[in-house]
């Protein structure tokens, strides 16, 4: 019984893991589709854990009530994944990042889903118990894909006219960006996460400012106000066309 119960965990880890790449990739217009193959075969670590591990947490667990099993083998599956994303970081190294979807959120919900599954497993009878915390799992995985593919907040800001170059270093230096600790460089405001030139209006640099997507609307404003403040800007304004992409970033 435990070794069918920890089999099963572990197809239904790979099973996860693969079908969270490809539900990624398929709302992306199934860009990265090509790394699917890739995926099977590394998530094959996360199989062999969850199965050796869940062997002997299920065997441990006979007795333990429902409710326990239902905290305590998701808890484990869950770093699982943690482990199978390090193991992989450690061999593939940099090449980690090629993957088109983030193999951290596919591991980890996978190993949490395993869990699920084989707490319901060793009590058939509390299925309830283990719709609700699959709906769960799947109501939460869908807002951080929601987060991840949300394009981060723009400002579009046009620099006035005839400026000199040291006027427009000026605006990078001391408009959007501050002095830093080594000499002639320069650190881009809390909360800004990038800027370039995206374009030129009537001979004038336009640039558009990315902001980080958990900056709160009041910090935002106040970055806004100050770059509208500078006598270096013609005007600036929160993107809502996220069409302009940035052709030299500072």
């Amino acid at each position: 019984m435990k070794h069918r119960v920890s089999a099963l965990a572990a197809l239904s880890a790979e099973l996860f893991a693969v079908g969270i790449a490809t539900c990624y990739t398929a709302t992306n217009s199934w860009f990265g589709a090509g790394d699917l193959p890739a995926m099977v075969v590394w998530s094959l670590p996360l199989v062999l854990l969850v199965y050796f591990s869940f062997r002997t947490a299920t065997r441990v667990m006979t007795s333990s009530p429902d409710v326990l099993r239902y905290l305590v083998l998701p808890m484990i599956g869950a770093m699982l994944g943690i482990i199978t994303t390090v193991l992989a970081s450690l061999i593939l190294r940099g090449w980690i990042m090629a993957f088109s979807f983030p193999v951290l959120i596919c591991w980890v919900v996978a190993g949490l889903s395993a869990g699920v599954v084989a707490a319901w497993l060793t009590s058939p009878k509390s299925w309830a118990a283990a719709i609700a915390l699959t709906t769960l799992i799947i109501f939460a995985l869908v807002r951080v894909n929601l987060y991840a593919q949300a394009p981060e907040p723009r400002l579009r800001v046009v620099l006035a006219s005839g400026l000199s170059s040291n006027e427009v270093n000026r605006f990078w230096q001391e408009v959007i960006g501050s002095p830093d600790s080594h000499p002639g460089e320069h650190a881009l405001l809390d909360g800004i996460s990038g800027a370039g030139v995206a374009d030129y209006e009537n001979g004038s640099p336009v640039i558009v400012v990315s902001l980080n997507k958990h900056l709160r609307a009041d910090r935002r404003d106040v970055i806004l106000a100050k770059i509208r403040q500078s006598p270096l800007v013609r005007s600036a304004s929160l993107m809502s066309d996220q069409s302009d992409s940035p052709s030299d970033s500072h």
